[in-house]
């Protein structure tokens, strides 16, 4: 079920319009890429800031 979901949406960030070396698409999943590592610090940064409110 998630590789269907996968090729969605793969299909719609690698357009044939975009053709061929797909410098839309890359751009866009840099985007995620930098999107997701700033959720993984903002979530660090949470629990250790509720780690710390908790020991207290």
């Amino acid at each position: 079920m998630f590789v269907q979901a996968g090729a969605i949406i793969a299909s719609n960030i690698y357009r044939k319009d975009d053709l061929p070396k797909y410098h839309r698409g890359n751009m866009q999943l840099f985007a995620i890429a930098w999107g997701s590592l700033g959720a993984i610090l903002l979530t660090k940064v949470y629990y250790i800031w509720r780690n710390k409110s908790r020991g207290k």
